[in-house]
């Protein structure tokens, strides 16, 4: 969902849940590629977090990762993710 589609969130995830599973694509070209570790963490646990006990929850890059993409910004990522569950 885009930024200013937040406030649908509760009422479609409420109308969905359990039913299907919600891919939550992370921004992949800024956040992943081009932030620090501290900012890829904190944006990734807030995504997590603005979706408690959330089954089907998929937290993914938007699209493919660029092959020049530092390995640390991607295992921060990675990292990040599981830290959720």
């Amino acid at each position: 969902m885009r930024p200013h589609d937040r406030g649908q969130r509760s009422s479609i995830v409420g109308e969905l849940r359990g039913k299907i599973a919600l891919v939550a694509g992370i921004d992949q070209r800024n956040l992943i590629y081009r932030e620090p570790l501290e900012r890829i963490v904190t944006e990734t646990r807030r995504l997590g977090s603005e979706s408690p006990d959330l089954p089907g929850l998929i937290l993914a890059p938007a699209r493919e990762l660029s092959f020049d993409t530092p390995l640390e910004n991607i295992l921060a990522f990675r990292d990040a993710v599981h830290a959720i569950r």
